[in-house]
């Protein structure tokens, strides 16, 4: 009776990995995913680069008091800098609070890295952020690739009233011309219909941003045409068998996000009519997870946990699954709370 209990639990943990795995391979916009401004994105000032150097020398505390100190001048830059650690919680503990302060200082001095972050914020708190699309308005026209990009974001999410196709493509088409590769592959995410509007999918439009993105090294957008490629080949007018390059070619990513996606086509193989088109690889797909995991990717911790617990691509290690699960649930994902309690259930009461 112990053992079929067991098994019957493994089925539910494998069921629940699934459905996870379903649920991240529909992507939607995560904020937290999508960089704003940075630390590289602020044009060459003497400050940002003392600060940038500093914290890359582990002297947080240093490069810190350097923005407060241009802070205190009144140059906006040194605003930025410390909303930019507040956020990130570099040098000091993670404060959204701390961060909207600093950026609004920067922003009432007319900086636009700080007015795009300041709404980014916002919208991560509250995807109908009035105020938000007011900050990126005034931005836009000036700034098409980043704060163009987000209010393009706002309108789909119908921050401006509700969601709206026609104003995020517009927006995220000018944002591309600029040069922003996010805003190629979320056109990709559009017209396949990732985010809905059924009506105004299109396939043959989502293939062509896909590709643009991926050439310029993309490895999201590259999975993404792999997956269309071989599942509407025809109506992209390209062959399921070159799938297996745009797969290859996101390889060598180290985004947390593409290499959850890479580690689930690893880790299933992909067949057509029972022909094997790209071979399961587990040991690889245990190795994306973990280098996702590192980077504090929750649904790749989640899967790295259910692979290690079960000694899929690598060695079976139950107290380093309870870990990873741990950690996941730290990280919000609520599969890694389903997963310890049952596993706790089969040690304790079913005596393992």
């Amino acid at each position: 009776m112990k053992t079929l209990v067991r098994i019957l639990i493994v089925g539910w943990l494998a069921m629940a990995g699934l459905a996870s795995a379903q649920q991240q391979n529909s992507p939607t916009i995560r904020l937290g995913d999508i960089a704003a401004y940075g630390l590289a994105d602020v044009g060459d000032n003497p400050t940002a680069r003392e600060f940038a150097g500093l914290m890359g020398q582990d002297k947080a505390k240093e490069a810190l008091a350097a923005a407060n100190a241009a802070a205190d001048k009144g140059e906006p830059i040194g605003q930025f800098l410390l909303g930019w650690a507040a956020e990130n919680g570099k040098g000091r503990e993670a404060s959204a609070a701390d961060a909207e302060k600093a950026y609004r200082e920067a922003a009432k001095r007319n900086h636009p890295p700080s007015v795009t972050n300041l709404a980014v914020l916002l919208l991560k708190q509250n995807p109908k952020s009035e105020e938000a699309v007011k900050l990126l308005r005034s931005v836009e026209e000036k700034d098409p690739k980043v704060a163009g990009f987000f209010l393009g974001v706002a309108y789909l999410g119908g921050a401006a009233g509700t969601p709206d196709f026609a104003s995020a493509a517009q927006l995220w088409t000018k944002a591309a011309t600029a040069g922003s590769v996010t805003a190629l592959r979320h056109m990709g995410y559009l017209y396949e219909g990732v985010f809905g509007f059924p009506a105004q999918a299109d396939l043959k439009k989502a293939a062509d941003s896909y590709e643009k993105a991926a050439n310029l090294n993309d490895a999201e957008a590259a999975i993404r045409l792999g997956l269309l490629t071989l599942r509407s080949s025809e109506a992209i007018d390209k062959k399921a068998a070159d799938a297996p390059k745009w797969f290859e070619k996101a390889a060598t990513s180290d985004t947390p996000a593409a290499l959850y996606l890479l580690a689930q086509i690893k880790e299933q193989g992909i067949k057509e009519n029972d022909k094997e088109i790209y071979p399961a690889d587990p040991t690889m797909a245990r190795t994306l997870y973990k280098k996702a995991a590192d980077q504090g990717h929750g649904p790749s911790v989640l899967k790295l946990g259910y692979m290690t617990e079960q000694g899929l691509g690598g060695p079976k290690d139950e107290a380093e699954s309870i870990k990873l699960y741990r950690k996941g649930a730290e990280l919000g994902e609520a599969g890694a709370y389903f997963n310890l309690g049952i596993l706790a259930f089969t040690i304790n009461v079913l005596g393992g």
